[in-house]
């Protein structure tokens, strides 16, 4: 992509390579020093079910280990840390952090292919930093580990020597693998993109490039398939079909037009397996109806609606990220096609690619309990905010120098704002259930079977602190039956499944074997007075109440 060749801002740097990502990498660090400690005791389903599968591997658990629900990338490298005996939600919190770095060395390397440099790029790099720091904290998932494997790949496949060199094609294989191993979505997206992108390279080039070209789309595809290849295996043979992940499968039911929402926010389930904290360690589809948009004009209808209550997501979310976003993807557009045919076409690869990373979601769901996810789309808004700053490079020529500083303050602002809010507003997640914890410690041994009532996800928390399998809650709460109908737009709804009654609720608690039940302040229904014995209360902020069952 043609840029600007001088910049009219005269006080401006140009780093040098290996200096100029110094400074937002100690920025990064900083921000996640000082925010650490109110992020410490952050826990979730999803994080829990990574920790659990990488002790798994430390202890040898190995039918447990290979799981076709969870891509493996995030819990190996929880591994040496948890076997090098650190806890494991702080080997969580290492890798997204070192996640978050990785994500500022890949995006670096992309701005050089976009041929930013000094004060644009610094800017952007910056304004990153603060992203990355409020993800990784904010989050324990493989999204941000993704994220950054996704821009290293982009950085290579998009650069303009992509075609000359020798390599290109084994790397951009290799790191979509990795890819792949981080999220099992990245296996779909890496094989569209790398096709999409092969056969532009290949149009676009005529003789020994038009072959190298070729030669990079072969040997990287099967340098791909070959790496890829034994996890699919594994995970075929768990599912009993060709499969690259259970979790497609999952997700496509979960939002189906006879879904009833998670399943286990309903009634108890007992962990995936003997060594397992819960049934979200391995969420079986079958637990969910089967349905296929082509199988009535019904099921069309709810697709149709999933799309477009989707497409208007994907826009908040963009939206959302930066008061620029849209605008800055359009001016890119806009610049594009007025540009002259000259060999340059980055602007035509990054706006392919910010419509490639959502293409998968928008049929099935961009939400979770807390409303639009934008965990899903990090690919998509660090090339947003670098598509910002590109624009801003455009216009610079037409500037002062106090407008093109005002410029990029304005972009940087409007990127950070949001993380940085976030950050603060998120403190202290999960500290009350762990204080909660300390007290139930105290009497609820470790390795007792714990449900509660009320608050599938908080429980789930209170287990993993006290070190518990988790069978889950007795009934579904208000929020948990609203967000239903906000994970899925279903025009013909049946209702949610009956609630247990008292004796069904102790039956159920006693065929589990349920040593201790957790009470939560919006619990529902609690189960009979008599299956209720020796009460602990905590006393914190939680207000939990948990009972010794009486069988």
């Amino acid at each position: 992509m043609e840029v600007v060749s001088s910049y009219p801002v005269q006080a401006a740097s140009f780093p040098r390579r290996t200096t100029a990502m110094i400074g937002p990498f100690m920025a990064y660090l900083l921000i996640v020093l000082i925010f650490y400690p109110f992020y410490r005791f952050l826990n979730g389903p999803d994080a829990i079910s990574y920790i659990s599968i990488a002790r798994h591997y430390v202890r040898g658990e190995w039918p447990e280990a290979f799981n076709p629900y969870w891509s493996p990338l995030f819990s190996w490298l929880m591994v040496p840390l948890i076997g090098s005996g650190m806890p494991g939600l702080a080997a969580a919190k290492i890798v997204s952090i070192f996640s978050g770095f990785i994500v500022l060395w890949s995006l670096g390397r992309l701005l050089r292919v976009a041929g930013l440099s000094g004060i644009y790029f610094s800017a952007a790099l910056y304004t990153a930093a603060i992203m990355a720091a409020s993800f990784s904290l904010s989050w324990i998932t493989p999204d941000l580990i993704s994220a950054a494997v996704v821009l290293w790949y982009l950085s290579v496949v998009l650069s303009t020597s992509y075609v000359k060199e020798r390599h290109a094609g084994l790397l951009c294989g290799l790191i979509g693998a990795l890819g792949y191993f981080a999220k099992a979505y990245n296996f779909y997206f890496f094989l569209a993109h790398f096709t999409f992108l092969s056969i532009l390279f290949w149009a676009r080039s005529e003789g020994e490039e038009r072959r190298r070209a070729l030669r990079h789309f072969g040997f990287g595809l099967a340098l791909f398939a070959v790496i890829c290849a034994p996890w699919i295996a594994l995970v075929s043979a768990q599912v009993h079909r060709p499969a690259i992940s259970s979790a497609s499968e999952w997700n496509r039911r979960l939002v189906g037009p006879d879904s009833p929402g998670f399943p286990q926010f309903y009634r108890l389930f007992p962990p995936a397996g003997p060594d397992a904290f819960s049934m979200w360690e391995n969420p079986s589809p079958s637990l969910l109806p089967e349905w296929s948009v082509l199988g009535s004009a019904r099921n069309l209808r709810h697709e149709r609606a999933l799309l477009t209550t989707n497409l208007r997501g994907l826009f908040a979310i963009l939206n959302h990220s930066s008061v620029f976003g849209l605008a800055a993807l359009f001016g890119l557009l806009l610049w594009g096609l007025s540009r002259t045919p000259d060999g340059h076409f980055l602007w035509l690869q990054i706006l392919l690619t910010v419509t490639l990373v959502p293409v998968g979601y928008v049929f099935l769901t961009l939400r979770d309990r807390y409303g639009w996810n934008n965990r899903y789309l990090w690919v998509a808004i660090f090339l947003v905010l670098l598509t910002a700053f590109l624009d801003v490079h455009v216009i610079s020529r037409g500037l002062s120098t106090i407008g093109v500083y005002l410029a990029i303050a304005g972009v940087a602002l409007s990127f950070a704002i949001s993380p940085m809010l976030d950050l603060v507003r998120g403190r202290n997640g999960g500290r009350a259930l762990y204080e909660a914890s300390v007290v139930f410690n105290r009497q609820i041994p470790a390795g007792s079977r714990l449900a509660s009532c009320g608050q599938w996800n908080d429980g789930l928390g209170l287990a993993y602190f006290l070190n518990t399998p988790y069978y889950g809650v007795t009934g579904i709460t208000p929020d948990e039956a609203e967000f239903r109908s906000i994970l899925n737009p279903n025009p013909y709804p049946k209702g949610l499944p009956q609630a247990l009654t008292p004796d069904e609720m102790k039956e159920s608690l006693r065929a589990n074997l349920i040593d201790y039940l957790v009470i939560f302040p919006d619990c529902p229904l609690e189960p009979s007075s008599d299956l209720l014995a020796n009460p602990i209360q905590t006393g914190s902020s939680t207000n939990l109440k948990a009972y010794k069952l009486d069988h």
